[in-house]
């Protein structure tokens, strides 16, 4: 059984501020808690589909720490991002839609994660993953009103 989590939020930034924090995978360790570190693999012509990113993560356990390769599946800045990978016992589907919503926008984080070990422990690591979407959120919006 999978473990899908999808949170929601109003953050007071437009889409295009916030493409401004997601779009630069540098920037990715101050608002995604598990990322360590991310850099382009190839990059073909800025955020296309089939653009990999190499992550440094630390998953939850039985996972830990890992080194992941996302491929881009859709990219429609700046509203859309989303990617792939696989390994370590991970098969993960995530991203992030960013739609303008008054002043601000709604910005949903959905993540997917599959194989043998989410079906064993889906029941232990599901609720966490929502709090890990929620801090997500909550990075994002505190690193927009800073002006990153």
């Amino acid at each position: 059984m999978p473990i899908t989590t999808t949170v929601s939020r109003h953050i007071d930034a437009t889409p295009e501020q916030l493409w401004a924090i997601v779009g630069e995978t540098d920037t990715w360790p101050q608002w995604h808690p598990e990322i360590t570190s991310a850099f382009w693999v190839s990059k073909l012509v800025d955020w296309v589909k089939g653009a990999t990113i190499r992550v440094h993560q630390v998953l939850p356990a039985p996972w830990g720490a890992a080194t992941l390769v996302y491929r881009v599946s859709t990219a429609t800045p700046p509203h859309e991002v989303e990617w792939d990978a696989r390994g370590d016992g991970v098969d993960l589907s995530a991203g992030l839609k960013m739609q303008p919503d008054g002043s601000g926008s709604r910005v949903t984080w959905h993540e997917t994660i599959r194989g043998l070990k989410a079906s064993l422990l889906s029941w232990r690591v599901g609720s966490r993953r929502r709090e890990m979407g929620e801090h997500l959120l909550a990075n994002l919006a505190r690193l927009a009103q800073e002006g990153r």
